[in-house]
C-alpha cells in the first residue's frame, strides 16, 4: 500500500497527521503543497480544499481524522486485517483485528504481543507489515505472548 500525505507544514493538521503516521510506523510519501503547484492541485482534487489529505491507493482521508485513518489501516492497511501499534520498549503489540479476516482465522487476538515472526524475535511494526503483505510463503509463522502463555500461530496469506 502506497501513502501519499498532501500536507501544508507547519499548520497544526498537517503537523498532526505527519506524527501520527509516524506513530502508527505507516511510510508515507509527504507532498508539501506549499511549494508545488501540482501537489496543491491534486490535494484540492482529492479533498475539496480541506487539509491535509491521506491518499492511500483509492481512498483518501481528509483533514486529521484519527477514526478514519484507523478504519483506513484496518480495511486497507493489510491484507491479513491485523492493525500493530508497538509499545515503548518496541514490542509489537496487535491493537486491532478484523472481524472475518485471515488474521482472526488464524487466532490472533488483539493484545498479542509478536515474539517471534518467522523465526526472528527484533523486527518493527514496518517489517511485521511487509512480512504479512509480501510474504515468500503461503504462511507465515508467529509466536504471540497473550498473558502468561507462549502461542504459536501460522497466518495463511494470500499469496
Amino acid at each position: 500500500m502506497k501513502y501519499v500525505a498532501f500536507i501544508q507544514p507547519g499548520v497544526g493538521s498537517s503537523d498532526a497527521l505527519i506524527d501520527w503516521l509516524e506513530q502508527h510506523e505507516v511510510r508515507v510519501t509527504p507532498r508539501d503543497v506549499t511549494k508545488d503547484e501540482s501537489h496543491l492541485a491534486e490535494a484540492i482534487a482529492l479533498g475539496g480544499g480541506l487539509m491535509p489529505v491521506l491518499r492511500a491507493d483509492d481512498r483518501t482521508v481528509v483533514g486529521f481524522d484519527p477514526e478514519a485513518l484507523e478504519d483506513l489501516l484496518v480495511n486497507h492497511g493489510s491484507t491479513v486485517g491485523l492493525v500493530f501499534t508497538s509499545d515503548p520498549s518496541g514490542r509489537v503489540i496487535v491493537k486491532d483485528v478484523l472481524p472475518g479476516s485471515v488474521g482472526e482465522g488464524a487466532g490472533v487476538q488483539s493484545g498479542d504481543v509478536i515474539t517471534k515472526l518467522g523465526g526472528y524475535t527484533i523486527f518493527s511494526v514496518d517489517q511485521i507489515r511487509t512480512a504479512l503483505e509480501h510474504p515468500r510463503a503461503a504462511r507465515v509463522a508467529l509466536e504471540v505472548k497473550r498473558g502468561e502463555e507462549i502461542v504459536r500461530l501460522r497466518v495463511q496469506v494470500p499469496f
